[in-house]
This record gives structure tokens, sequence and C-alpha cells, in this order.
């Protein structure tokens, strides 16, 4: 069909339809809920579209001869539609989605909330009071984002982007930097630390 230019028609059920309508519906609802916030609004944008082109390959899969969307085709596309798009909103969440100043601030707090909530690994050499105490020495930190997509596209390298994303998140008031001398008197380490304030609401 494709060597010849032509395509399948696909049919849908009513059932398939009513649910694909209500998606649709979904879609437009949150696109207008993102307001100006472009990154949310193209998660949707084009969501109910792909949809329905998986509902329709999964119809032709079924029967080619005469392909017709069922609730199941539907429901199935659906479900798949809504798990790429919560996993894409986690990422974009963490930072781990593009490489401007607002991506780096998500992935070092999103960093930061981790080492905060998870036990340190020995191997990195710090003590674990640092952690229970809410101080994250910058070594760790350089660790945690040198090889991240937000911080290793830097046009200046991760180091200079981790050195902005940290001016820009004590300026906002989440962290504060330490006396390197308060830090070797309490914890014996002698690099530099930051103590955290407080975490955005995520």
């Amino acid at each position: 069909m494709l060597q010849n230019g032509t395509t399948c028609e696909v049919q849908r059920g009513a059932d398939a339809a009513g649910r694909l309508d209500t998606f649709k519906h979904r879609c437009d609802a949150a696109i207008r809920a993102a307001g100006d916030n472009e990154s949310q609004r193209q998660i949707w944008s084009r969501a109910n579209l792909k949809a329905i082109k998986y509902a329709s390959l999964l119809a032709v899969a079924d029967n080619h001869i005469q392909p017709a969307i069922t609730d199941e085709h539907a429901e199935w596309a659906i479900a798949l539609v809504e798990r790429d798009a919560a996993m894409f909103e986690r990422s974009l969440a963490a930072g781990d989605v593009g490489s401007d100043v607002v991506a780096q601030e998500k992935k070092l707090l999103h960093v930061v909330r981790e080492y905060l909530t998870k036990p340190l690994s020995p191997s990195y050499g710090f003590p674990q009071q640092m952690r229970l105490d809410g101080v994250v020495p910058r070594k760790y930190l350089q660790q945690r984002t040198s090889d991240t997509a937000a911080f290793k596209s830097h046009p200046l390298g991760a180091t200079a982007a981790l050195d902005h994303a940290l001016r820009s998140v004590c300026d906002s008031g989440y962290m504060v930097e330490i006396p390197k001398e308060k830090a070797g008197e309490l914890y014996t380490f002698q690099g530099r630390c930051f103590r955290v304030v407080s975490l955005p609401n995520v």
C-alpha cells in the first residue's frame, strides 16, 4: 500500500470514539491549565493525535482488511500516551530535560533532595552526619551533576554551570554556603559546603 501511495481507512467503534473524544477534552484542558508553560503545553498538544495513531495501528494489526478501533484499542493507546506524558513531566521536574538555567536549578535541587532523603553511599567519603545536618559538600554536587545533560552541555562546561546554579539557588534562599573553617571543625571536611535552608514544593 505504501508503494502504491494508497491508505487504509480505519473506522472507530462507538465506544472507542467516545473514549478518544473524552481524552481529547482532557488534553485540551491540560493545555489550557499549562498557561504560559510551553514545556507543559507541548506534552499535551499532540497527545490526542498520538493516541489515535497508536489505536489505529492496533486495529490494523488485528484486522488489516477492515480495521476498526475498539474500546480496548483506545483504552490501551490512551494509557500508553498518559504514561509517556507522566514520565516526561517527572523528567522536567527533575531537571533531566533541557540545558538552560531553569533545568540546571531543577536538577541541582532534585539532587539535593535525594541527598537529604537517601542514605549516603560510603564511596563518597563524606561523614554521614553531614547529610543528617542538611549540609551538602560541593564535591558531591559536582559528582552528581557533571554527567547530566543540563550541566555537561553548558558552553563553559559542567563546573561553570554548577557554580552558576549554586549562586542562583543560594540567592533564592534554598541553600547558604557555610565557612570552610566551620565545615572543617564540625566534619573534618575542607571543601566548600552548603547548608540546605528549604526546598521548593514539588
